[in-house]
């Protein structure tokens, strides 16, 4: 696999920075879902039948999740966060009827972060129905250490950066 010069430094994070590995069998599927803090993401495949994904940029997220919360109003009423479950299953046929455009892709994989990512990680929704679900990092030390004191203080003000 190419690698990545991420700003992921701190340390392994299970299944963020290290590999997490998912055994699957015919017909087994994970639902569509937002990465942990918007992450970016890079997958492999490693041996057996292709996975396909679906992706949607980023800045038809919004438009993704407003749809998604309309057909599944009990959903999105329990967690606003529910595109982070990864219950969610949504063929191409519902992104084509809202106008949401897409890639589909074949992967597993491992997430990164850039310096660009920052300010998507700081914004990232998170899940609440469950105490057991906590922002795996502290976005704050990521601000301070690559964007800097004075975008730090705007991250403290709770300013866009």
């Amino acid at each position: 696999m190419t690698s990545f010069k991420s700003i992921l430094t701190e340390g392994p994070i299970p299944g963020v920075t290290h590999l997490f590995t998912y055994i699957g069998e015919w017909e087994s599927f994970s639902g569509m879902h937002c990465e942990d803090q918007d992450l970016l993401s890079v997958n492999e495949i490693k041996g057996g039948r292709e996975k396909i994904w679906y992706g949607v940029a980023a800045r038809y997220a919004n438009k993704l999740e407003s749809a998604l919360a309309g057909v599944l109003p009990g959903e999105y009423r329990n967690c606003s966060a529910f595109m982070r479950h990864k219950c969610v299953v949504v063929f191409p046929r519902f992104l084509y009827s809202q106008r949401i455009p897409f890639t589909k892709g074949v992967q597993q994989e491992v997430n990164f972060a850039t310096k660009q990512w920052i300010p998507f990680g700081v914004k990232a929704s998170w899940c609440l129905c469950d105490d057991r679900n906590q922002p795996l990092l502290k976005m704050g030390d990521y601000v301070f250490k690559h964007l800097g004191e004075s975008a730090y203080d705007r991250f403290v003000q709770k300013k866009d950066l």
